[in-house]
C-alpha cells in the first residue's frame, strides 16, 4: 500500500475498482498546512482523465500489473489486437489507446500492460521505422520556412519532417514526442 506522498509519474493505481495510470504529480503545502498531492490520472480502460487532490498521508492502492511483450495483429471499428509468444490474442478498446494507435504497424512489437490478466495498455518503443507515403518535394533555398514539410507516413499520421525527405524514405519518429528523430537507410 502507498500513502499519496509516494505517488509519482508512471505508477499505476486501482481507483473505484479500475486501473489508473499516474500522469503528473504536482506536491503543494501552504502555510501552518500539511503536504497535499495533486495527481493527474489516465484510465487505462477509458482512456479519459482525472485530476484528484490527497493529503500526503492518505492511502493508495497499487496496481498489480504485469508486462507482456505483444506483436500488433490488427484492428476492427472498436478494438486493437495483440498476439504474445504463445499466440494467445488479446484486445483492447480503441478509447484506450487513443493517441498511441497512429503508431501501430502490422507486426510492431510492443509491451502490453495486463491488471488481473486483462490487458489495459500498451507501451511503444521510444523510437519506430514508418514509411514516408506522401510529402510534398522541397524547394532548395526555401529559407521562409523552418525547414520541414508535412509528411504522411503508412499509418495515415502526419508529421513534420525535413526538407530532404521524400515519399518512399523510411524515417525514425520518436513515438513519445511524435517528432522526426532520423532519415533510415533500407
Amino acid at each position: 500500500m502507498l500513502t499519496a506522498q509516494d505517488l509519482k509519474k508512471g505508477v499505476i493505481l486501482v481507483r473505484n475498482g479500475e486501473p489508473w495510470l499516474v500522469a503528473d504529480v504536482t506536491r503543494s503545502k501552504m502555510a501552518q498546512r500539511e503536504l497535499m498531492v495533486k495527481a493527474k490520472l489516465k484510465s487505462l480502460k477509458k482512456g479519459n482523465t482525472l485530476e484528484v487532490t490527497h493529503r500526503s498521508d492518505d492511502p493508495i492502492e497499487e496496481a498489480d500489473v504485469t508486462k507482456k511483450s505483444l506483436k500488433y495483429l490488427y484492428k476492427d471499428n472498436t478494438s486493437y489486437y495483440f498476439m504474445d509468444d504463445k499466440f494467445e490474442q488479446y484486445e483492447v478498446m480503441a478509447e484506450g489507446l487513443q493517441e498511441k494507435s497512429v503508431y501501430l504497424v502490422e507486426d510492431a512489437s510492443v509491451d502490453g500492460i495486463f491488471w488481473n490478466d486483462q490487458l489495459y495498455d500498451i507501451i511503444l518503443p521510444k523510437k519506430l521505422i514508418f514509411k514516408v507515403i506522401s510529402s510534398p518535394p522541397g524547394v532548395k533555398g526555401d529559407s521562409a520556412t523552418s525547414g520541414t514539410k508535412p509528411a504522411t507516413i503508412e499509418t495515415g499520421a502526419t508529421v513534420q519532417v525535413p526538407l530532404f525527405v521524400d515519399e518512399g524514405d523510411k524515417i525514425a519518429i520518436n513515438t513519445e514526442t511524435g517528432q522526426y528523430v532520423e532519415r533510415v537507410n533500407g
